[in-house]
């Protein structure tokens, strides 16, 4: 192969893979008593779980980040939410936070993979040897031995449920499940985003 064409190829390549690293929703439920309810510009507190607090960090960070951008006012507690308090503990904080609706989400792993990465090398024979019809040949012997190696591959799930801090009650809730990756920041981010942009298009955030 040229080798001035590989760098255009493994570009495209990734530009093929990233077109289609799209999370993907699973399912939306909504409460028609809700359904004229707007949060844009208004006060919403962000609370994230997940199996470790670097990803429930992450998953706030990019959650506050994508309500923001959609017109809300994205609030943190102070301290992590108590998991075993469920949606009334996420509710009662935002309370305490002055916000007048929250986004409970939870992160957690749909899958893994193991992915091999880095370089191959490739050895091949030829020829032969012998005289006359009697002769030994040896062709098409071949074998490739990776020098890199293998690491997994990690698909994420969220599931998001936007309460009404007042009476605790869920008001909407979306699950998104992101493709396999190795890049967990870029996912959560993506899963965020996604949830959010389901929440513009149901009107949460539509014009006050």
């Amino acid at each position: 192969m040229n080798p001035i064409r590989r760098p255009c190829l493994a570009a495209a390549a990734a530009l093929l893979v990233a077109g289609c690293a799209t999370p993907r929703i699973d399912g939306q439920w909504s409460d028609p008593a809700f359904a004229t309810r707007s949060l844009r510009d208004q006060k919403v507190l962000v609370s994230c779980r997940g199996p470790d607090s670097t990803l429930a960090r992450l998953c706030e960070d990019r959650y506050v980040a994508a309500v923001r951008e959609a017109g809300g006012q994205p609030l943190t507690a102070p301290m992590p939410v108590d998991p075993a308090g469920g949606h009334e503990a996420v509710a009662k904080a935002a309370r305490e936070a002055g916000a007048v609706a929250a986004i409970a989400a939870a992160v957690n792993v749909a899958g893994v993979t193991q992915a091999s990465y880095g370089p191959s090398m490739g050895f091949g024979f030829g020829g032969g040897f012998g005289g006359g019809r009697g002769g030994i040949g040896f062709g098409g012997i071949g074998m490739s031995v990776p020098l890199g190696g293998v690491r997994p591959q990690t698909s994420y799930g969220m599931g998001s449920a936007v309460l009404d801090a007042a009476s605790g009650r869920e008001m909407w809730s979306v699950r998104a499940t992101s493709p396999v990756a190795d890049d967990a920041p870029v996912q959560i981010g993506a899963l965020a985003r996604t949830s959010v942009d389901a929440m513009r298009d149901a009107g949460l955030f539509g014009p006050r």
